[in-house]
């Protein structure tokens, strides 16, 4: 497991300073609030979007307070409080990168019923073949019917709250393995879904190497040319290669409280944030 979040800082100023250094930017203290430094690729990821406008290579300053008297009368601070345009941004990331322990979501507009916790699982995926490559996924399982579902891509109209806001939330009913198992299901069916092909052109190429080599193997046995140590030694590596793989590891865990309010016309408990009614309960178990 990767650390997750500071829980010393859950404070916005230490909470910002701890994401943005984490994205690699260069974070000051600056006249009461925070002075961050990010290049364009850093600035598109905190944004979620591409910033065509920016030269490569860039650096874009942000002057960030976090309140109104520090803020002043400087026209280029950004007020990170609960609720604003950047704190939320930097939640979004920090969520994307399993770097959140516990947070709660909510819909600007709507009003939740109740909130549903899941469980999300930030899997890292690795590539093992001749064409190596690491992803994340994020994997969100709800605790109470046990569905897994694919973490949306900077989910659009939420806001993160700094607390509980006194809606009720339902008692989780699955066990940490039981989620484990039902976000790798998920997982493993995207995976032969969407990954297939990547196996089979890797399968192919070693295939294809491995085929030249000992032509080129047999050739020199019946020269007088010996074939050069390496040649032998990347045989073996291709033979122990035959069969590409890849391979899930969570790396975080982080506990999300999403809003459940009631969908129309059924009334059915409906999720703003996946856009779905969620499944029925299970029935309560004999006691």
């Amino acid at each position: 497991m990767i650390p997750m979040l500071n829980p010393d800082h859950a404070e916005p100023r230490a909470f910002a300073a701890d994401v943005l250094r984490r994205l690699g930017a260069r974070v000051e203290p600056d006249t009461g609030g925070l002075r961050a430094e990010l290049t364009r690729e850093q600035l598109e990821t905190l944004e979620g979007r591409p910033l065509w406008t920016l030269p490569a290579g860039s650096l874009i300053t942000l002057h960030l307070a976090f309140d109104q008297a520090e803020a002043g009368g400087d026209e280029r601070a950004e007020l990170l409080v609960p609720g604003s345009f950047r704190l939320d941004q930097l939640c979004r990331v920090a969520l994307e990168r399993g770097r959140m322990g516990r947070a709660w979501l909510a819909v600007p507009g709507v009003r939740a019923r109740r909130f549903r916790p899941y469980l999300v699982f930030h899997f890292r995926l690795t590539y093992v073949g001749p064409d190596p490559r690491e992803r994340l996924a994020a994997v969100a399982v709800d605790l109470v019917a046990g569905e897994a579902l694919f973490l949306p891509k900077s989910p659009s109209r939420v806001r993160f709250l700094p607390r509980p806001d006194g809606t009720p939330a339902d008692p989780p009913r699955l066990t940490l393995g039981e989620a484990h198992r039902q976000a790798l299901a998920v997982l493993a069916a995207r995976i032969a879904r969407e990954d297939a092909g990547w196996a089979r052109a890797a399968r192919l190429r070693i295939e294809r190497e491995r085929e030249a080599i000992i032509a080129f193997l047999h050739t020199s046995e019946t020269s007088e040319g010996e074939p050069p140590p390496w040649l032998k030694a990347r045989l073996r590596e291709l033979d122990e290669a035959a069969r590409p793989e890849i391979r899930a590891r969570a790396e975080a865990v982080t506990l999300l409280y999403l809003p459940l309010i009631a969908g129309e016309p059924s009334g059915r408990l409906y999720n703003p944030v996946f856009r779905r009614t969620v499944p029925p309960d299970p029935p309560a178990e004999p006691g």
